[in-house]
């Protein structure tokens, strides 16, 4: 295999297990060879010149990111580095962007915003297509979102508003906040404000702030998140709700307008959603249309959930990524039973209802395995004709097996000729797979 050809491997300097596991597997699902590195000594005894791009976490057992950064500047100075810290190491990060990372990551990271940086770098990976227009950071089967997520990474290289449309559940906030990520606002503040969820006074105090008297009759001022998220990005949900008067102060604000004795002006780029088409608000005056008009420059449609069933795989791999990352626990692999019953169900509550189902389903995955039983009594059973609760997707086909043959052996107590009939193969495949995936030792040699 040529060069040109050999698919780009990633150094992945990692010594937690679940958190290299999880990098790992969205590596694979990018079309990059994971390499797992767990202390810096054996980091440093790694082949750095065989390697595309390094991921390094900042703490490690024998030392840390900065040493290993340290080092391949002074011998691979031409080496994209990447550092992967938690929330509360922001000033270390900062530091290591200083000594020679390319960017940083924080945990729980957003597999899509690492791997969308990578290709920026590294470009396309084998497989993965090279075209001119943006890349899609999943793997999306239906149009909707393959459009959906060029669009989004279209929009996040500009400084215009966007309008994001969909039911409620659909991930407007995540997609936000993902644009946000992938802009040059990016090292800047992201917050949001919620228009259903307050009234009137409490929300324009929120955007805009203003005077907050005390209990001692002091007043003091509050900032707002207007000011707040200078030169970052403020999302705003369900823009519909916002009274038209605080319409009319955030069109100022868009347009650098600024009231005497009221907040100072704010560079912020606006990401609004609403759960419905605007034009009929502004139709019936209740919405202002020079707004519509500032909002309506980039306007992405969200899909639902049930419209896109192909994608639910998609969703089902980056929600348990997400879900495992934080209850930091291994994957657990879907049968095929479990998979049937989340496509039979129509999901009102979109991929806010498809997380808290997995979530629940992870809590009580005991055995890594999500089947049938584990989901919550809401999602229903598929019907008879969908076949046995075997195994499938979201994982390569060795990682299924021997996820089977643990589980069949963990049933039958290590019996290994029970664990062949429950996996419908004969006593020598067994003793072939478990061979094959090292299992002998944790396998009793129990035939009876």
């Amino acid at each position: 295999m040529t060069q040109s050809t050999r698919k780009p491997r990633l150094l992945i300097v990692e010594d937690d297990p679940v958190t290299a596991e999880l990098i790992s597997h969205a590596a694979l699902k990018n079309g990059y060879v994971p390499i797992i590195r767990a202390t810096a000594e054996a980091t440093r005894a790694t082949n750095l010149g065989e390697v595309s791009a390094a991921l390094l976490d900042l703490q490690l057992p024998d030392g840390d990111g900065f040493d290993i950064l340290s080092f391949a500047r002074r011998h691979h100075p031409e080496l994209p580095c990447f550092v992967l810290t938690a929330r509360d190491c922001a000033e270390s990060a900062v530091s290591a962007l200083k000594a020679g990372a390319l960017d940083y990551f924080t945990k729980p990271f957003e597999p899509a915003r690492i791997f969308a940086s990578l290709r920026g770098v590294l470009g396309s990976a084998p497989g993965k297509p090279s075209a001119s227009e943006p890349p899609v950071t999943g793997d999306w089967k239906s149009l909707a979102m393959v459009g959906l997520e060029r669009a989004a990474a279209a929009a996040a290289n500009n400084h215009s508003p966007i309008l994001l449309v969909g039911e409620p559940g659909c991930g407007k906030r995540a997609l936000a906040a993902s644009i946000h990520g992938r802009s040059r606002r990016a090292g800047h503040p992201f917050a949001s404000v919620d228009s259903r969820s307050l009234d009137p006074v409490a929300l324009e105090q929120e955007l805009f702030g203003g005077e907050i008297r005390q209990p001692s009759g002091r007043s003091v001022r509050k900032r707002g998140k207007i000011e707040m998220t200078h030169g970052g990005t403020l999302f705003i949900q369900n823009i519909e709700r916002l009274p038209p008067s605080l319409q009319s102060r955030l069109l100022d604000a868009l347009e650098m307008r600024v009231e005497a004795g009221l907040a100072p002006w704010s560079d912020f780029r606006l990401i609004a959603s609403a759960e419905e088409a605007l034009e009929p608000r502004v139709a019936a005056g209740t919405f202002r249309r020079d707004l519509f008009f500032r909002l309506a420059i980039t306007i992405l449609h969200v899909p639902r959930l049930r419209d896109i069933p192909e994608d639910l795989p998609a969703w089902c791999d980056r929600l348990l990524t997400e879900i495992c990352l934080e209850r930091r626990c291994r994957r657990p692999l879907l049968t095929r039973g479990a998979k049937e019953a989340l496509l039979d169900h129509p999901w009102p509550g979109n991929l806010d209802e498809l997380r808290q189902v997995l979530d629940h389903a992870v809590s009580k995955a005991g055995s890594g395995i999500i089947g049938i039983e584990e989901l919550p009594s809401g999602v229903p059973s598929p019907s008879p004709s969908s076949g046995a609760d075997q195994l499938i997707g979201f994982a390569r086909m060795d990682d299924l097996e021997r996820a089977a043959l643990v589980a069949a052996l963990e049933a039958s107590n290590g019996n290994r000729r029970r664990a062949a009939k429950r996996l419908g193969v004969s006593i020598r495949t067994i003793y072939n797979m478990i061979d094959r995936h090292d299992l002998r030792t944790s396998a009793k040699p129990s035939d009876a």
